[in-house]
């Protein structure tokens, strides 16, 4: 499942209707951003192997307060999220680390 999220509190009310215990993770990203555009087919691969993670994607030119909120600083930045909580990261664009960073967070 992919949805984009343009802001705050769009995210917190998809957190709070998706509830406890699942796996939700966030992509910081960019248009113009070479790396994103190259994970990008890989990502929708990984996506359909693990179809009950919960994933948004966030545009970091039109998020600047999630931007803000979690600190971003370099793209793409996975993000993944339970209980409303961050447990892990991962900057870069390399497929094989997130899919680790899934497997390890499941």
């Amino acid at each position: 499942m992919s949805n984009k999220i343009n802001n705050k509190d769009e995210l917190d009310a998809k957190l709070a209707e998706i509830g406890d215990g699942v796996m939700v993770m966030l992509e910081f990203h960019a248009n113009w951003c070479g790396n994103c555009k190259k994970i990008a087919p890989k990502l929708e691969q990984l996506l359909k192997e693990f179809k009950d993670i919960h994933f948004f994607t966030i545009d970091v030119d039109v998020s600047e307060d999630l931007v803000a909120a979690y600190n971003i600083k370099s793209m793409p930045t996975f993000v993944i999220i339970k209980n409303k909580n961050i447990v892990d990261t991962y900057v870069g664009s390399n497929s094989d680390e997130v899919k680790n960073l899934i497997i390890k967070n499941k």
